[in-house]
């Protein structure tokens, strides 16, 4: 049987080799382009899961509402994290993030500009997941101009050589090297390839009643297990008029807080002040409507073809004549059972004209622009 359908497919595709070269061609670039989608869209819902607590992970955000206008942001005040910890048993561990302006570093002659440097708690390491190729989480940023760098930027800088131990000097400052990390990955919310001690920053910052007018931290809360986000959430109201609602009072401007699970930042955030690009929920069910669609056409067109061509095969080595509708196709160029030899049932074959389903091209012409859109909304690493 198999035999037959090879020699049949064969035979086939030596009668009609251009035809049979487009459907091939097709179809091969429909699973292509498919698999390219699929790839993308894989990629855009791992975001975050990276993490061993993502679950758990959760952003503060904050929403202003001034008297001409909304503002919904990603930052928040300096004290937020600490008090939330202090204030609600719910809290495990709060890390603040303050980003640092492109900034010249420098080991020796070797000198770069860096773009992608935040202040951060020491706690980081007990919220987010990082592998330590260097160092102690433990204690690695837990004194002022201490400073973690990623993988790639210690072999940039130092080469083969350790990096713990050794510093990077700035214009004005210089810090030891504490750890080395594995690169954060790119299906990351917020990248960077170095961590400085949040206590370089602020160490000479008041903390008082101003400080909560103060809007520059990325602040992340990990919740306990078995914590409900949307009681939990409910409980920031009382935070903003236990410490702010006097405060902002005065400027006539109220604003509440919000949690925002990590998972959900890259498609779903609709914030300002977004450390990183953002994806869109909305090319993900185009992407996969598109993905699974093309190679489904694909496959019916070649189905369809094949089974008509089995059909075919089946009568050839059959006594039995074909129904008799099918007979009369024939009539001027076969005799009385057309189907009794190859010669008749290629006679048969040659009086269709076969014609090229438009489905597979048209969703073509759709999947390939949207395979090269999706690949431009990907990060530049």
């Amino acid at each position: 049987m198999i035999k037959n359908l090879l020699l049949i497919a064969l035979r086939n595709l030596k009668k009609d080799f251009w035809y049979s070269l487009l459907n091939i061609l097709g179809l091969t670039i429909g699973i292509t382009f498919s698999l390219f989608l699929i790839f993308y869209v894989k990629d855009e819902l791992s975001y975050d899961k990276h993490h061993k607590n993502s679950d758990r992970i959760f952003r503060i955000v904050s929403y202003i509402q001034e008297k001409d206008k909304n503002t919904d942001w990603t930052l928040t005040q300096l004290p937020l994290g600490p008090t939330l910890q202090k204030d609600y048993p719910e809290v495990e561990q709060q890390v603040r993030f303050m980003g640092r302006e492109r900034t010249l570093f420098r080991n020796g002659t070797k000198e770069f500009y860096e773009t992608k440097a935040y202040y951060v708690d020491s706690t980081i390491f007990k919220v987010f997941t990082h592998k330590f190729v260097e160092g102690n989480a433990a204690t690695a940023l837990n004194a002022p101009f201490n400073i973690v760098i990623s993988k790639t930027l210690a072999k940039k800088y130092f080469g083969n050589t350790s990096a713990v131990g050794k510093t990077l000097k700035s214009v004005y400052d210089t810090y030891n090297v504490t750890g080395v990390i594995e690169d954060v990955p790119q299906n990351s919310h917020i990248r960077y390839d170095m961590l400085i001690s949040i206590s370089t920053a602020i160490r000479n910052f008041p903390v008082g009643p101003e400080s909560w007018g103060n809007f520059n931290y990325f602040t992340y809360v990990l919740l306990k297990p078995g914590t409900r986000a949307q009681a939990f959430n409910k409980k920031l109201d009382d935070v903003y008029k236990k410490y702010g609602e006097k405060l902002f009072q005065q400027f006539q401007v109220s604003m509440q807080y919000g949690l925002q699970p990590i998972r959900d930042i890259h498609l779903h955030s609709k914030l300002q002040l977004e450390p990183e690009e953002l994806g869109n929920m909305s090319y993900i069910w185009i992407f996969s409507s598109i993905g699974a669609a093309t190679p489904a056409a694909d496959f019916s067109n070649v189905n369809e073809y094949g089974l008509f061509s089995a059909t075919l095969s089946t009568w050839s080595f059959s006594p039995d004549p074909p129904p008799s509708n099918l007979r009369t196709i024939n009539s001027n160029q076969v005799d009385q059972n057309p189907f009794g030899s190859r010669d008749a049932t290629h006679l048969f074959l040659s009086s269709f004209t076969p014609v090229p389903e438009p489905s597979t091209l048209a969703l073509l012409s759709i999947a390939i622009p949207a395979a090269v859109l999706g690949l431009r909304k990907r990060r530049q690493g």
